[in-house]
């Protein structure tokens, strides 16, 4: 893969017909198939099993590498990795009928958010964020205060997320708006509509390509 490649993917769906979720279940990793059995809600299961077969998808199409049914590594804070491959870097991620990669020739996270109500939002922000990320939100427009905050918590879970570290990176600790001023690009929006935000963070110039597609691309 080139040094400089950032490749983005964004799915859309429905709720999957059963044939369709044992599809997946079947061409899943084990690791996969367990933890979708055992989350509590069936659009979160359906969502961890696409989001590993839209990595597997890119990772073969976009960088010649097969992984058939074989697990993804994971890091001390649960980050997924290739530990054969460390000039290749992915991260996935889902929120309600959205689910998201992104391939990188470096560290890279990609968050994905749905807009919704924003009272317990604010009290969110005005505890955890830095101040400055919480001026923005509240500032301008009523109606657009919810996806002011969703764009700002998508920047933070995106650079935890290129991090590795988790929430071990306190949420206060640092401010997106003033990283994404910095002269070294950091931060991609991919436009997706206005149900949802989603940011990826990946020190690359730009994306080299987007798609957005139905999730019927997964499961042909």
């Amino acid at each position: 893969m080139d040094k400089n490649a950032l490749y983005v993917t964004v799915l859309t769906r429905e709720t999957l017909t059963e044939e369709e979720y044992l599809s997946l279940l079947a061409g899943s990793s084990d690791e996969c198939r367990r933890r979708a059995q055992g989350l509590c809600a069936r659009t979160d299961a359906e969502n961890a099993l696409l989001a590993e077969g839209l990595a597997k998808d890119m990772l073969l199409r976009h960088a010649g590498l097969d992984m058939g049914r074989r697990s993804f590594a994971r890091n001390a804070y649960g980050k997924p990795y290739l530990p054969e491959h460390a000039g290749l870097h992915f991260n996935i991620s889902h929120s309600g009928t959205f689910v998201a990669c992104a391939v990188a020739a470096r560290p890279v996270g990609i968050d994905i958010q749905t807009v919704r109500g924003i009272e317990r939002d604010l009290r969110v922000a005005r505890r955890f964020f830095a101040a400055q990320e919480y001026t923005y939100i509240i500032s301008g427009d009523l109606a657009g205060r919810a996806r002011r905050f969703s764009l700002i918590w998508a920047m933070k879970e995106s650079y935890v997320k290129r991090e590795g570290r988790g929430l071990r990176i306190p949420l206060d600790s640092f401010n997106v708006l003033a990283l994404a001023g910095d002269q070294s690009p950091l931060f991609h929006e991919i436009a997706i509509g206005n149900e949802a935000v989603c940011q990826v963070c990946c020190e690359l110039p730009a994306v080299t390509a987007i798609a957005l597609q139905p999730a019927a691309r997964i499961l042909l």
